[in-house]
């Protein structure tokens, strides 16, 4: 099976199939599958572009609209998880996963599903998390709800609790591939952590006190041991092997000259087990049905329970008994239904620009209908309607309290790096000549050897490519922002703001200032 990922997509869809394309054709193979970790920006309408956290003057409608409208068709089955730059409120709509247009499906907050074969066996179990890690967060409900306020528009993308304790259900060892958009916290230990700093330096504080990436996602690698784990955020590429257990490949983004994309061989020969169907996971399942009511809407701390909890069950594991039941719902029909359905108004490109998104009412909630269906059969709660049942209580679109921001810097991760483009990227080898051909250049999944000296005689051999616009051609937006922070501060005088060590450098991170 040939499986693509790609790192930080950034909107730009169309490009990364068409070099895709590329790929085959120079190659004389067919991608089955390709993974996308992150920013993906499945903007559907100006009122989405609205929803996504990067200023005004840089949002873009990307080409997402064209496949959720039809006139573009998704060539490869594509799994995504969301980032920290997203069209929020379209993502909240399929809070348990669903397709975001044909042939292209949104693994949720947090979810797993099975890639089956044509003889009905399982050909891989894929799992992904979406969002970044922010200490102060992480413990609240999904208390979000459009229209957002700045704050929100934050929050919304933060991983909560929910998402680790449900993934750490799962059985250690069930999960093929794991998609994050952080990194997990301390992987750089397990790589070649000099070459990273070569063209990453600005890592080296962070690194030195394990500040670099989500906790969260570094438990749950620890606890399910997936063969591969997938991440971008970062934007660059980074390989190690966690324990001799997990292949960890973090890309860069979607840019010209820049290692945004892979190609490597895992599993059944494809002509052999293909086409591949794609199916919910009957373990999550019943460990969604089962923590159904530790979902939260509320903006307090919701602890999930632990060893020793005062009021029963602690350990959410599937038992025989709960597969049982989910099995009998579906009647062990796991075929996840093709029901993608266009529920809003879609860009048109001919009479709509840019600039009219500023008179372009916000979005208000919406139930999508693929998950009402699903919630219906599995009997659990969409987060959305959760909101609706306490909105008397908590209107999520009210300033952020102060309080939340007490926190200290262990929680930081990157979002937007200001002017890391400035950087001089190294080339892996020695031989410069080679650096002027990278938009043919071919590259290795060989993973370096880690720090524990575990050689890992098993080499996937991949493919790897640039486009071939000129760089002047497509600019990376999100990386030349610089949040308006002093025109806020001189707005709100009276607003706390965090200190950050290198403030120049992490300028536009996500550091919410109250």
């Amino acid at each position: 099976m040939k499986i693509a990922i790609e790192g930080c997509l950034h909107g730009e869809l169309q490009k990364v199939y068409e070099t895709i394309h590329e790929i085959e054709e120079r190659e004389k193979y067919k991608v089955d599958v390709l993974l996308c970790c992150g920013d993906f920006q499945a903007t559907r309408n100006l009122a989405d572009l609205k929803c996504m956290a990067v200023p005004d003057k840089f949002k873009e409608m990307g080409t997402f609209y064209k496949y959720y409208s039809g006139e573009l068709k998704a060539p490869i089955l594509t799994f995504v998880i969301g980032g920290n730059h997203e069209a929020s409120n379209h993502m909240q709509e399929l809070p348990f996963g669903g397709w975001l247009c044909p042939n292209i499906y949104f693994l949720g907050n947090c979810g797993v599903v099975d890639l089956v074969d044509k003889t009905g066996d399982v050909a891989l179990t894929i799992g992904g998390l979406s969002g970044i890690f922010k200490g102060h967060d992480y413990l609240k409900g999904r208390f979000e709800r459009t229209p957002y306020d700045k704050s929100s528009m934050r929050s919304v993308y933060h991983v909560r609790n929910i998402d680790e304790f449900r993934l750490k259900s799962m059985p250690p060892g069930s999960v093929d591939i794991m998609l994050s958009h952080d990194w997990p916290n301390g992987i750089t230990d397990y790589g070649n952590v000099e070459q990273l700093l070569r063209f990453k330096r600005f890592f080296a504080e962070d690194i030195q006190n394990n500040r670099l990436g989500s906790k969260p996602a570094m438990d749950i690698l620890r606890y399910l041991k997936p063969k591969y784990w997938f991440s971008g955020h970062l934007h660059c590429k980074f390989a190690a092997i966690y324990e001799e257990t997990t292949r960890f490949l973090a890309l860069d983004k979607c840019l010209p000259n820049r290692r945004f994309l892979q190609v490597i061989d895992e599993g059944a020969n494809t002509n052999d087990a293909g086409p591949f169907t794609l199916k919910y996971n009957p373990k999550w399942l019943a460990i969604l049905k089962s923590t159904n009511h530790l979902q939260s809407s509320s903006y307090n701390n919701q602890h999930m329970p632990g060893k020793g909890y005062a009021y029963g069950r602690f350990d959410f594991t599937p038992t025989p008994e709960e597969e049982k039941i989910v099995r009998k719902i579906f009647n062990e029909e796991f075929d996840i239904p093709e029901n993608f359905v266009t529920n809003t108004k879609v860009f048109d490109a001919s009479c709509e620009n840019i600039k009219q998104m500023f008179s372009v009412p916000e979005p208000k909630p919406q139930v999508n209908p693929q998950t009402e269906t699903f919630c219906e059969k599995l009997g659990i709660d969409d987060p959305i309607s959760l909101i609706d049942q306490e909105s008397s209580s908590f209107n999520s679109g009210s300033v952020r309290k102060s309080d939340a921001y007490n926190v200290d810097d262990q929680d930081m991760t990157y979002e937007i790096t200001k002017n890391e483009d400035e950087i001089k990227l190294d080339d892996d080898s020695d031989n410069s000549d080679e650096t002027e051909k990278s938009a043919t250049k071919r590259f290795s999944l060989s993973l370096p050897a880690p720090k524990n000296d575990f050689i890992d005689d098993r080499t996937d051999k991949g493919d790897e490519i640039s486009t071939k616009r000129p760089i002047d051609e497509v600019t990376d937006k999100t990386e030349q922002v610089e949040e308006d922070a002093n025109e806020e501060k001189a707005k709100s005088p009276q607003k706390k703001v965090l200190k950050r060590r290198n403030l120049a450098i992490y300028a536009t991170n996500d550091d919410e200032t109250e």
